[in-house]
């Protein structure tokens, strides 16, 4: 391929690149006023709870039990009156001995199905809570999707521009270094372990190798990648079990570790770069 093409290829990668960026701001943007609204209006839903204690579930059955109770007792009061004005005899000790007991009853039956009502919202109430926790995780689910999107499209903008200078394949030069077991990517430097990476897309995935080697040489070189992997390393093995056991924590971290695979690409991309115009300079 002849220079002048050359220079047309990386030119349509390029804008390639450009549009597929684009593209994702535009989606990040319209996917954030719609995970506003989302969110709002799944606060919203969960605010308006019919289960939680002292709700309009509670309310409706303890007003209905209870109406229930005082029906019950009005009507044995109502028959031990009609019998005394049909046989002209007042409330006997049996008479108000029996409503007594009657009104007992009453108390009783409303209790226990007060009681059953109240395992029966609670019940609901969980159901309607689990809801609003696996609800919760819909956002970092679609920022995950719309983040591997992007990284895709540069992904192959960037392949492009890299086999029209002539270099040697991204994916062949990181699976040479898997296979010659190259876990340090600078003279004497052995990197950190990527526990939460390996947690997210795999223990042998090469995006995992990707966010290793990029936090662990370029990031940790900056002021606040210093900071952040200090803390990682404390932190992230123990983090990295959770993630493993849940599938939410997974989709909340994923999309930080996808930006950080992106920056390997593009860090990687650059290197290629510097190196092939150092080796037509010598």
């Amino acid at each position: 391929m002849g220079r002048s093409e050359n220079k047309q290829a990386n030119a349509d990668a390029r804008a390639a690149q450009q549009e597929s960026a684009a593209q994702a701001r535009q989606a990040l943007t319209d996917t954030e006023n719609n995970v506003a609204l989302y969110n709002q209006r799944l606060r919203d839903y969960l605010a308006a709870d019919p289960y939680k204690q002292g709700g309009q579930y509670s309310q409706t059955f303890n007003n209905q039990f209870a109406a229930n109770a005082a029906g019950g007792q009005g009507a044995t009061e109502d028959y031990f009156r009609n019998l005394g004005t049909r046989t002209g005899e007042g409330s006997t000790a049996q008479m108000v001995s029996a409503a007594e007991e009657a009104s007992r009853a009453g108390r009783r039956d409303e209790a226990l199905n007060e009681a059953k009502a109240e395992e029966n919202r609670f019940d609901k109430e969980n159901a309607y809570q689990q809801y609003g926790v696996n609800a919760s995780g819909v956002p970092a689910d679609v920022y995950s999707r719309i983040y591997g999107t992007a990284t895709g499209g540069r992904d192959a903008a960037l392949g492009t521009q890299a086999q029209t200078a002539a270099q040697p394949g991204f994916w062949d030069s990181i699976t040479n270094s898997l296979i010659g077991g190259a876990a340090g990517v600078a003279a004497g430097f052995t990197p950190h372990g990527c526990w939460i990476a390996e947690a997210i897309y795999g223990i042998d995935d090469p995006r995992t190798h990707l966010v290793r080697e990029w936090l662990n040489v370029e990031f940790a070189l900056t002021p606040m990648g210093r900071h952040v992997m200090k803390v990682y390393q404390r932190f992230g093995e123990r983090a990295a079990v959770v993630a493993r056991k849940s599938r939410m924590v997974r989709r909340i971290l994923r999309p930080l570790f996808d930006r950080a695979l992106s920056n390997s690409i593009l860090w990687k991309s650059r290197m290629a770069r510097i190196k092939t115009l150092n080796r037509r300079e010598r």
